[in-house]
């Protein structure tokens, strides 16, 4: 599951839920410059290799590109420990079992 929440840390901005059946989740949201945390849990107590990565349309400097980051940074269980995203490059990362591995995620949109 996909969950991305406000520079608080606790308010849920938007949420993408997908069982094991249909592996990708995604969301398109319209949000102001600014800190923007992002949540993957597992979903039906599916865990394993992801990919998560933040982008922005109409991105003056342009996208970050660059070969997938292995970011599979623990702990980042919480807001306060997450890892940070680059927009527009790939983060390869590991919900690790047993079940019930949260990793957290900050970006900043300029």
């Amino acid at each position: 599951m996909l969950q991305v929440y406000a520079a608080d840390g606790t308010t849920l901005l938007s949420t993408n839920q997908v069982g094991y059946q249909s592996p990708f989740s995604s969301l398109a949201l319209h949000l102001a410059p600014g800190v923007y945390f992002a949540q993957v849990t597992g979903v039906d107590g599916v865990n394993g290799r992801y990919t998560i990565q933040a982008n922005q349309t109409g991105f003056t400097g342009g996208p970050s590109l660059g070969k997938p980051t292995d970011t599979d940074n623990e702990p980042n269980d919480t807001a306060a420990t997450a890892t940070p995203l680059t927009l527009g490059v790939e983060s390869d990362n590991t919900l690790a079992s047993p079940s019930g591995d949260v990793d957290w995620f900050v970006f900043t949109l300029p």
